[in-house]
Parts: C-alpha cells; structure tokens; sequence
C-alpha cells in the first residue's frame, strides 16, 4: 500500500505559507475507473474536513499544488491521450476550482498546470 504524505487539509497549509496567491489542487491516479474515482473524491472530502485523515490507497497517487497567479497572461492544463469527454471533464472541474477554493480536481490521468506571467 502507498501512502498519500500528509492529508490535502495539511498541503493546502504548507502551500499557503510566504504567498497570498489563491491554490489549486490536482490529484491523480492513473488508470483508475469512475467508481475508483469516486471514492477518492470521498476520500480527498474527508481529508479537507479532517486534518488527521491521511489517505491510502494501493496505487501510486499524485497530488499537486499549483499556485495562480494573478498577473498571469495565459494558463494552459492539459493531458495527454485524453478523448473528447474526458476534456470536457478537465475543463468543468478546471472552472469549478476556479471559482471555489475547496474543489479538488481528482482524475484518472496526469494533469499538467501552466502558468505564463507577464
């Protein structure tokens, strides 16, 4: 079994520190089918409400932070091998995490988040 190092509660603290920029959180774990998602969207609700919760799984699982940046010109996300529905998802849970700072965008395929400042 792997283990998720910290709970997302204590990740958003440690990202917060030194900047006031607003984050997102992405996590992912490849290959995994919607009702594994499912429950690791669970899972991620439970670890914001409790600190002490700590997540494990029995799959490699990846959780980033990745700060906005307010003077940023373009942001691009993106993933590779993703089909048409899939991209639709991304962009949904993209404008959800947006527009409320608790949305954890969860998939099933690695996410990469750009920012190009000014």
């Amino acid at each position: 079994m792997r283990k998720l190092k910290g709970s997302i509660e204590k990740l958003k603290k440690k990202s917060c520190k030194n900047t006031k920029n607003p984050k997102i959180y992405l996590v992912w774990s490849e290959g995994l089918n919607k009702g594994e998602l499912k429950k690791l969207r669970e899972q991620v609700n439970i670890a914001q409400n409790n600190p002490d919760y700590c997540i494990v799984s029995n799959y490699p699982l990846n959780c980033e932070v990745v700060e906005i940046k307010k003077d940023a010109k373009f942001r691009f996300v993106s993933s590779a091998n993703i089909n048409k529905d899939g991209v639709e998802d991304l962009k949904e849970q993209v404008e959800k995490a947006l527009s409320d700072p608790n949305f954890v965008i969860i998939t099933n395929y690695e996410v990469t988040w750009t920012e190009v400042t000014r």
